[in-house]
């Protein structure tokens, strides 16, 4: 019983590097909404397998290394190649190393989270958040300048590898009061940008969450 326990749980953390995987080569093939859709599964299984692992008590340090290199797939080299070929292919060059920075900014981050003990919140953007971002691109079919692209991408790339607290909504309970509210504050935010702009949704939730998480942390001196 054991054994199908962690066959599961493996099974869909190999979910998120497969899907990550015919993301990138949907994105190659022209195919940028089932690039998106992919990369949607592949958030999915991310969060799902960490959950069932601790549900099923079958979390292990191979777990926790496989978890990172297929988060490296799906939220690194995949976003990478679907904004690439959407937008930055365009600035040659320039945009050529804007991806890359995604890619080793995305690869550090997954690395730091493995070694660092902080659970109460985010040291840098969490790796799904580019994913969010390249699906809010395409999904909203967003029409933009390939350099203001390009730079959100670097933006995104150093806050991940920052220091910037954000929220981790795993651990809503522990949060202060003050943060609670500005989290459901957020969220109605969100919501209405469902009601009004569902097809922006990713990117108003995105952009929500890198703005307000640590402009909130400021204003509480944290």
């Amino acid at each position: 019983m054991s054994l199908v326990k962690w066959y599961f749980v493996t099974g869909l953390t190999l979910l998120n590097a497969v899907c990550g995987s015919l993301a990138i080569l949907f994105a190659f093939s022209g195919d940028y909404r089932y690039s998106s859709l992919m990369l949607i599964v592949a958030v999915l299984a991310d969060q799902l397998d960490g959950q069932f692992a601790r549900m099923l008590k079958q979390t292990s340090d191979i777990g926790k290394e496989l978890d990172s290199l297929c988060d490296a797939i799906s939220f690194g080299v995949a976003p990478m190649i679907l904004i690439y070929n959407i937008y930055l292919e365009t600035l040659g060059m320039l945009g050529m190393s804007i991806g890359l920075l995604l890619v080793s900014c995305s690869v550090y981050r997954l690395a730091k989270f493995n070694v660092i003990n902080v659970h109460e919140h985010f040291l840098g953007i969490p790796t799904p958040v580019t994913a969010g971002f390249a699906i809010g691109l395409v999904v909203g079919n967003v029409v933009m300048p390939a350099i203001y692209i390009g730079l959100m991408t670097i933006a995104l790339s150093f806050l991940m590898v920052s220091n910037v607290k954000f929220y981790n909504f795993k651990n809503y309970k522990s949060l202060k009061n003050g943060e609670r509210v500005i989290i459901s504050i957020e969220a109605v935010v969100v919501i209405l940008g469902l009601f009004f702009y569902p097809e922006k949704l990713f990117i108003v939730g995105i952009a929500v969450y890198v703005v307000f998480a640590p402009l909130v942390r400021f204003l509480l001196r944290e």
